[in-house]
C-alpha cells in the first residue's frame, strides 16, 4: 500500500484554506496548511512534501515566487508544484514555469484531489530516479487519472 499523500498547502485566505484543507483531508491527503508563504517556504525546505498548493496572489512572497525558490533551492527533489490562481492573467512566464500544474479557482475539490495525486506519483518517480511520465501544461499526463 502506498503512502498517504503529503500536501502543503498555502493560501493566505484563511476561510478558503481551511475549508481546501478539510475537502482535502476527506479526500485522503495528509494536508499542512500555511497562511503565511514565507514560513510555508521554511517548512518545504526543510521538511519536503510529496506535493505544493500554493496560491497565486499573497503579500510579501507570491506563490510563483515560492515555486522558483523551491525548484532553486530543493533541485531534484523538489514537489510536484500546484500553482493554484483566481488571477491566471496576472501570470508571468516565469511564474507559469515554476509550476508543474495550474489550476483556477474556483475548481471541483474532486478534480484538485486526483491532480494532487497524481503529482504525488510523479514526485515520488522522480524522487525515486524512475522517469516520470510527461505532464503536458494542462496538467494531464500520459497514465489514467485514479
Amino acid at each position: 500500500m502506498a503512502a498517504p499523500v503529503q500536501v502543503v498547502v498555502i493560501d493566505d485566505d484563511l476561510m478558503l484554506l481551511g475549508v481546501t484543507v478539510r475537502a482535502l483531508q476527506l479526500n485522503g491527503i495528509v494536508t499542512r496548511a500555511f497562511s503565511c508563504p514565507n514560513a510555508a517556504l521554511e517548512h518545504v525546505l526543510e521538511h519536503p512534501p510529496d506535493v505544493i498548493l500554493t496560491d497565486y496572489s499573497m503579500p510579501r512572497l507570491n506563490g510563483g515566487e515560492l515555486s522558483r525558490e523551491a525548484r532553486a533551492r530543493l533541485g531534484t527533489v523538489c514537489p510536484f508544484i500546484v500553482l493554484w490562481t483566481g488571477a491566471r492573467s496576472r501570470l508571468s512566464d516565469a511564474d507559469m514555469d515554476a509550476a508543474d500544474a495550474l489550476v483556477d479557482k474556483p475548481c471541483a475539490v474532486d478534480r484538485l484531489a486526483r491532480l494532487l495525486h497524481r503529482g504525488a506519483r510523479l514526485h515520488r518517480r522522480r524522487r525515486s530516479g524512475v522517469q516520470p511520465l510527461a505532464v503536458s501544461p494542462r496538467g494531464r499526463s500520459n497514465e489514467d487519472v485514479a
